[in-house]
């Protein structure tokens, strides 16, 4: 874990097998896989099916929810979870 409170570069970051995993910026951007993160959640994989975000709130079944990726064609899909697995 690594804080940085310098007036103008300030950011917060925690680091995993010397590999950058979480990084928040000055600016309150938080990246996952990326020190540079673009937007207000900025998710980056250079694998395929690492760059998944999985949004679930039940705790009864984890296997409700959304998944949201890009395939290897680019295209953009939005998986809806409902009493099934997905991987």
């Amino acid at each position: 874990l690594t804080l940085n409170a310098s007036d103008n570069s300030a950011y917060a970051r925690v680091r995993v097998a010397g590999d950058t995993r979480l990084h928040i910026n000055s600016d309150g951007n938080v990246g996952i896989g990326t020190d540079d993160p673009q937007d207000s959640l900025h998710v980056h994989s250079d694998a395929f099916q690492d760059g998944r975000i999985r949004l679930t709130k039940f705790v009864d079944n984890p296997n409700k929810g959304f998944i949201f990726e890009v395939d290897a064609n680019r295209d953009f899909i939005i998986n809806y979870l409902f009493n099934t697995t997905y991987s």
